[in-house]
């Protein structure tokens, strides 16, 4: 399944190939097994609500505790207790810049080492021209498939 921005800024699903939950469940039960008593947390900060359903839809069926957030005020609202273990994060947002929030937390010693994936529908090269700090975890260009996001979030929430 590919996500692609059509015309609004509003996400269309290209299925690609059909999602088979079952291999997501697999990956799930075998990193992230149910018996833990403490499920992974994932904050997702995108302002299309689209997208916040999409993939929350997707990480919840991954048995994730996901909380989503349609703007960056709840980013920098955020008490030390409730941050989250993976950050996932459109750079491109209404109230602020994406890679802004990833420098917030890269810079601070008490949230550096949360993984961060951005995602962005400009060219990659856009991305590497920011001229600030941002080094975020992994970036994902748009359209991105299923596969990636899980994989990405797999391999970063292992890796702790």
């Amino acid at each position: 399944m590919i996500f692609q921005m059509s015309g609004r800024n509003k996400p269309t699903v290209m299925t690609q190939n059909i999602l088979d939950i079952s291999y997501i469940k697999d990956i799930t039960s075998k990193y992230f097994p149910k018996e833990r008593a403490k499920k992974k947390r994932v904050m997702v900060i995108d302002d299309n609500e689209d997208t916040l359903g999409i993939i929350r839809l997707i990480l919840g069926r991954n048995d994730l505790n996901v909380t989503i957030s349609n703007t960056a005020k709840h980013f920098y609202d955020l008490k030390a207790e409730d941050y989250p273990d993976l950050f996932i994060i459109d750079i491109n947002l209404k109230d602020a810049d994406g890679r802004d929030l990833c420098v917030a937390l890269k810079e601070n010693p008490n949230t550096e080492h949360i993984p961060v994936i951005l995602y962005t529908g400009a060219s990659l090269h856009d991305l590497k021209s920011y001229n600030k700090m941002c080094i975020p975890d992994c970036v994902l260009s748009k359209p991105f498939t299923v596969g990636d996001l899980t994989d990405n979030i797999v391999k970063l929430l292992v890796k702790e």
